[in-house]
């Protein structure tokens, strides 16, 4: 149940901050306008998916979600939503280092530790729920 409300109070916060302007990113010699909005409230709609199924499941099943796995699951979700942000909020005007030639190294860095917790966090749910299945089979 703790962490239905934890996933609830996150989706509502991200559903406040995709009120924030859009950035704008130049990435590969092209010209983008990327809004933070439309990334920000699919991950609201994320987190409130993972908020319904926490609820219902805690309510449906005898069963129990195993809670340190659920709780690191809401760690490493709010881990790459606070990487994302910072990646596409945080990301300023490109740069090119002389020395090597990268230019939206520090972004991409941001993105791909976004995507690989975000992955890890849907990678323990699914673990979980498969958890209170097995529970679920054992017990009767």
């Amino acid at each position: 149940m703790l962490i239905a409300a934890l996933f609830a109070g996150l989706a509502g916060l991200l559903a406040m901050l995709s009120l924030l302007p859009s950035s704008d990113l130049y990435f590969h010699a092209t010209y983008f306008v990327f809004t933070s909005k439309h990334l920000e409230l699919f991950v609201a709609l994320t987190c409130g998916n993972f908020a319904a199924i926490y609820f219902a499941l805690s309510k449906w099943v005898p069963t129990h979600f195993n809670q340190p796995a659920g709780m690191l699951h809401f760690i490493l979700i709010a881990s790459a939503i606070v990487l994302g942000i910072v990646g596409v909020h945080g990301y300023s005007a490109p740069t090119v280092d002389a020395a090597t030639g990268l230019s939206h190294l520090s972004y991409l860095s941001h993105l791909a530790a976004a995507v690989l917790c975000f992955l890890a966090g849907c990678a323990l749910f699914v673990m979980n729920c498969l958890w209170v299945l097995f529970g679920m089979i054992c017990s009767t």
